[in-house]
């Protein structure tokens, strides 16, 4: 059965379909007829063939393909920003490969269909002024197909901009609000920290480092608050402290391995705050275990992503949620990145793959 989804993947598609097609079958009249008012001195000699609309219409085709083809390339290698320098440079790009690929067409054609050879004389060399004639006709067919199309793609991805914005801002408010009715008074809590510790003693070196972790970990949670990312050097370094906790709580029941495989990721990424801490709580949450039947959670650090992974158990007792945290990451990350959260889960593994956001392509810098 089709899921709700995939529906809405099928319903957007057919709705891009029919704008490239009602686009370039407009675009390729205007572009005909604007074309035939240059080229034709008097009104006695204006006349249009349906094929040059045809042509005209292939041409509309390959310059939307090639130019969405440039875009979904650059959306790829994780270099795409909206903005107007963007697009600009993508029309540069499309004018480049755009170019060649008509008069290609445009030779070619003539001389498969029509057997007319225009850009060679009889003796066979080239006819340089048709060629330059050509190539100029067809930048100008680029221009006027190209332009209209980027202006309008411009135009609807700061729609989608702006909403998204509006959408960002309401969830920000939102959670601001549920902050301030479960706000906790930091002050409150490091205090009754430092009393717990007085309370412990000085000679109890295991629970004066178990506190000295947690108040650690607590004060970096406060500083990346209102931060959207950080750095993937420093949430590693943030682990630690949890891993500790972790370590105290469970004993040798979980198992944590690293395997940094792109070392130079942990200063050029960046991640949402505290999104591998959720993602072992996770992996301790739903997943039994004890020290005679360990499990082996496994973070690694790969070129774009980072991955973390177990093997399947049955839930402990005390388990319980929704899978809330994943959803809230989820959410989090559609806001920074168009890379999702990739879950796999499989009867004998659960794997999450984090993609990592380019520290160069992040819009503004981290705190």
């Amino acid at each position: 059965m089709t899921s709700f989804s995939g529906l809405l993947s099928s319903a957007s598609l057919l709705r891009r379909g029919a704008f490239i097609l009602g686009y370039t079958l407009l675009a390729s009249v205007l572009t005909v007829v604007l074309l035939r008012l240059l080229l034709s001195p008097t009104a006695s000699s204006y006349r249009v063939h349906w094929e040059a609309h045809l042509m005209v219409w292939v041409y509309a085709l390959v310059v939307v393909g090639l130019l969405q083809l440039l875009e979904w390339w650059q959306r790829r290698r994780g270099r795409w920003m909206h903005s107007a320098a963007a697009y600009g440079r993508l029309m540069g790009w499309g004018a480049l490969l755009c170019g060649p690929v008509l008069l290609a067409l445009e030779f070619g054609t003539e001389a498969l269909i029509w057997h007319k050879y225009r850009f060679l004389t009889a003796e066979g060399s080239l006819r340089g002024y048709e060629i330059t004639r050509e190539a100029m006709l067809t930048m100008l067919t680029y221009l006027l197909i190209g332009n209209p199309y980027l202006l309008l793609r411009y135009l609807r991805e700061e729609s989608l901009v702006q909403q998204q914005l509006r959408e960002t801002e309401k969830r920000r408010r939102e959670a601001e609000l549920r902050a301030l009715q479960q706000h906790v008074n930091p002050h409150f809590l490091f205090n009754s920290l430092h009393v717990l510790g007085a309370l412990i003693g000085p000679d109890n070196d295991p629970a004066q480092q178990y506190l000295a972790r947690l108040a650690h970990l607590y004060r970096q949670r406060l500083r990346q608050a209102r931060q959207d990312v950080v750095l993937l050097e420093d949430e590693l370094t943030d682990l630690n402290d949890l891993l500790y906790l972790l370590t105290i709580r469970f004993g040798s029941a979980y198992e944590f391995r690293q395997d940094i495989r792109c070392p130079q990721r942990l200063t050029d990424s960046l991640v949402p705050p505290a999104a591998v801490q959720e993602l072992l709580h996770n992996a301790v949450k739903h997943n039994d275990a004890s020290p005679t039947q360990p499990l082996v959670i496994t973070l690694t650090v790969l070129p774009d992503s980072l991955e973390v992974s177990n093997a399947r158990r049955a839930a402990p007792p005390h388990a319980a949620g929704t899978g809330g945290g994943l959803e809230n990451l989820r959410a989090r990350l559609h806001l920074l990145t168009e890379r999702p959260l990739v879950v796999e889960a499989t009867p004998t593994l659960f794997r999450v793959e984090l993609p990592l956001i380019p520290l160069i392509a992040h819009h503004e810098p981290t705190p």
